[in-house]
């Protein structure tokens, strides 16, 4: 059942960017720069909860340290974008790079006004996109990374 909705998601995607839609790719790049210049209220514009991202990065900058902050954000943006998927109006994008469980790492948008934001609202549609990430990298049944 996961393969297949796994291979849904990947059919919404391949379909979103070859019909034209937009891609959130290019705001994804956007916070990273942004998090890499340590930019939190420029950030925190682009999500569409503006005031939680703000403090949960205020607090993550608070127990790292303004070098540390930048220093992270700074190695995430020079990882490549592995994948964009689509579901709907929102987005899930996945770079190279894995948390310390070793599971791929990835950012969530939603599409308003032809605008992508970063989404911070919990949703059906969202919670389908995080359990294509974590399936993300895992083998497959018959024993290949998908």
């Amino acid at each position: 059942m996961r393969l297949f909705a796994a291979l849904a998601l990947c059919g919404a995607a391949f379909l979103a960017q070859a019909q034209g839609q937009a891609s959130a790719r290019e705001t994804a790049n956007r916070v990273a720069e942004l998090l890499a210049a340590g930019d939190i209220d420029a950030v925190a514009a682009l999500s569409n909860q503006p005031q939680r991202r703000k403090e949960e990065l205020l607090e993550y900058r608070a127990l790292v340290g303004e070098a540390e902050f930048r220093k992270v954000f700074a190695e995430y943006l020079s990882r490549p974008i592995l994948e964009e998927y689509a579901l709907g109006t929102r987005r899930l994008v996945i770079r190279d790079i894995v948390d310390a469980s070793g599971k791929y790492v990835g950012q969530y948008f939603v599409e308003r006004d032809g605008t992508f934001l970063m989404d911070d609202e919990p949703s059906p549609p969202r919670e389908r996109l995080q359990r294509m990430l974590l399936d993300y990298g895992k083998p497959s049944p018959s024993g290949r990374k998908d």
